[in-house]
């Protein structure tokens, strides 16, 4: 009997203490890890153009570069991820431009990219939108369990619809509807003065599976023209940065703590019994 109650009491705290074994549940949450490859080339109008560079080049140099993906995390939609390295944000509605140093290390990601303007013949072509998202899944989570989300996030501009951002939380299987699995949005809060400093958000989630998506998207739509191109409403290359991601297991589901109650319970009642 003695036993019986030792393993009940054993599996009670060890179920009360899952969050603490998944408090690192993000991946390369602050991106400081190094893209592998060349990043990405863009064609401008003009003579102008974006050439590939390795990352050593543009970490001592350009301070920014898009690649296809990055350590941990994915492309959702959008041209890739651009990656930026302590470097310059312009603030176009002031036209002066401003060192942003970021939430944690040395590198963020900014969720407006670029525009490929050329197409490799150089003829005129509007791209894709500018706005990206990006995603990584989770897996081994507890079904019903309540994670905490928590993000740095700046506003790249103080110009209106350049720099809302959606948080995106789904079962993994369900990634490609992200904008049916909008979790949060953050914006442009002048309140916040968040285009000045980065600020910290956090939002509480329950996993309806053992394997989730957790993403982020910028959604500006301040309309873009370009050297002659057609306007384009989805995106303007400047909008929404992002650091710092991590999640931790706040709570275990109400069913499996009282079943481990219950057991425990009847084990201590069995053994006054006897």
């Amino acid at each position: 009997m003695l036993k019986s109650i030792k393993f009940s009491a054993l599996a009670l705290a060890s179920f009360l203490g899952a969050s603490s074994a998944h408090a690192a549940l993000i991946q390369n949450g602050s991106f400081e890890a190094e893209p592998s490859g060349n990043s990405m080339a863009f064609k401008h109008g003009g003579n102008s153009s974006i050439v590939s560079k390795d990352y050593a080049t543009i970490a001592g140099g350009d301070k920014w570069g898009v690649w296809g993906s990055i350590p941990g995390w994915t492309s959702l939609y959008g041209d890739k991820i651009e990656l930026q390295m302590n470097g310059l944000v312009e603030d176009s509605a002031v036209s002066f431009v401003k060192h942003v140093e970021t939430a944690f290390g040395s590198q963020y990601v900014e969720l407006d990219t670029h525009f490929y303007t050329r197409n490799a013949n150089g003829d005129k072509e509007l791209g894709p939108a500018s706005n990206v998202g990006i995603y990584q899944t989770l897996e081994n989570l507890v079904i019903g369990a309540t994670y905490e989300l928590t993000f740095w996030y700046r506003a790249r501009t103080s110009n209106a619809k350049d720099n809302t951002m959606n948080v995106f939380w789904s079962k993994d299987s369900d990634k490609a509807n992200y904008n049916s699995n909008i979790a949060m949005t953050v914006d442009l809060n002048t309140d916040l003065s968040n285009h000045n400093a980065w600020q910290q958000y956090t939002v509480k989630l329950t996993a309806s599976d053992s394997k989730m998506a957790v993403g982020f998207g910028g959604a500006g739509d301040r309309a873009w023209s370009f050297a002659g191109f057609p306007d384009s409403k989805n995106g303007s290359q400047m909008g929404a940065l992002l650091d710092n991601v991590a999640m931790s297991q706040v709570s275990t589901p109400a069913t499996g703590l009282l079943m481990l109650s219950a057991a425990f319970g009847f084990a201590l009642r069995r053994r006054k019994q006897a």
